[in-house]
């Protein structure tokens, strides 16, 4: 499943998502390379500021589709 989300990613092309680049397996491990994003992910976001008001909620869902 994980090598099909990768196919996946390969594929979108998007202002809001981060460019693929490659990805390769070790014994325990996947490593996806994608582009440099500088600032900060919404996941780091949420665990500093908790749940999110509505209007921003939807700022960020525009901007992911």
């Amino acid at each position: 499943m994980l090598q099909t989300e990768i196919d996946c990613f390969r594929e979108v092309r998007h202002p809001n998502v981060l460019r693929y680049i490659n990805s390769f397996f070790t014994t325990n491990n996947c490593y996806i390379i994608t582009e440099y994003c500088a600032g900060s992910d919404l996941a780091k976001i949420l665990r500093q500021r908790g749940r999110l008001a509505e209007a921003e909620s939807k700022k960020y869902f525009i901007e992911i589709f």
